[in-house]
């Protein structure tokens, strides 16, 4: 007997990652938008994007598909004379290698960094180095853009 494999819906391994190519993509095409999966992750980074001004907007979709639910994320960025205002995104931290910064180590970085922002992930949610100065914290860095 024969058993027939599942289908099943491709979910990112590493949301943030996931959501970080696809910006990128879109940054060197110089694209309207982009569409991703909603997850939990790949929602909350594209929120904290948002609200640091990295992507212009962002809307929630959903489409059924082969008699299933499927809600994705469709964001663009904001260009100015066809230039975005920043580079790319870069992740530091992957599943195979976290790297953490403790609140000393963030003041070290703070004098380096430039006009790079770097987006860490504390116990208060995703935030700048700037917040986490202010508040006092370290955490896991998830990536810079520059």
């Amino acid at each position: 007997m024969w058993v027939r494999a599942p289908r099943f819906q491709f979910i990112p391994y590493h949301s943030y990652s996931y959501v970080a190519n696809h910006l990128n993509i879109l940054l060197s095409r110089k694209q309207k938008y982009t569409q991703i999966i909603l997850t939990t992750k790949t929602l909350r980074l594209v929120r904290c994007l948002y609200s640091f001004s990295v992507i212009k907007n962002y809307i929630i979709l959903e489409k059924i598909e082969k008699k299933r639910r499927v809600r994705y994320i469709r964001f663009s960025c904001a260009f100015f004379k066809n230039e975005s205002y920043f580079k790319g995104v870069r992740i530091v931290s992957t599943p195979s290698r976290k790297h953490t910064i403790t609140i000393k180590g963030l003041r070290l970085m703070n004098k380096s960094i430039g006009k790079s922002l770097v987006i860490l992930e504390t116990s208060h949610g995703l935030i700048s180095h700037t917040k986490a100065l202010s508040i006092g914290t370290g955490g896991l860095i998830l990536c810079v853009v520059s």
